[in-house]
């Protein structure tokens, strides 16, 4: 039987104990390699002694709100994927265009569908963006 070796670290950051072990083991499940916090400080403790290829987090945490979490680690690493998911509609304090949005509760399928797109995205828009570039030297 062929195993696949999994490449990405998904950084997952949830305050709520039950769901960051469940979406962990739904991650290890599909081979991810996955590095677990239960706030915005310890995330960032994390990811400073880490390579993380996305960041996956719950918006409303104690001190840290997930929006804060990806704002700094943004400003660090600007092409850094990040999927936030929440229980509440959509929030005011971000702007769903910046990152992806998940909305509680999700089935394993949704969630590693959108963990998916939301880290292969950005390697194709960029492929898609250089082949353009080279269209444009072409012509």
């Amino acid at each position: 039987m062929e195993t696949r070796e999994t490449v990405e670290t998904i950084l997952v950051v949830d305050d709520n104990r039950f769901i960051l072990e469940l979406v962990v083991a739904i991650l290890k499940r599909q081979h991810y390699r996955v590095l677990s916090a239960s706030s915005g400080d310890a995330a960032l403790e994390v990811a400073a002694n880490h390579s993380i290829d996305m960041l996956l987090s719950d918006v409303q945490m104690p001190i840290m709100t997930g929006p804060e979490l990806a704002r700094r680690l943004r400003r660090q690493r600007p092409e850094l994927p990040i999927l936030l998911m929440s229980g509440a509609a959509m929030h005011k304090d971000f702007d769903a265009e910046e990152w992806g949005f998940l909305e509680k509760p999700f089935s394993p399928t949704i969630l590693v569908r959108t963990v998916r797109k939301i880290l292969h995205t950005p390697a194709l828009l960029k492929r898609e963006m250089s082949n353009v570039d080279l269209e444009m030297q072409v012509s």
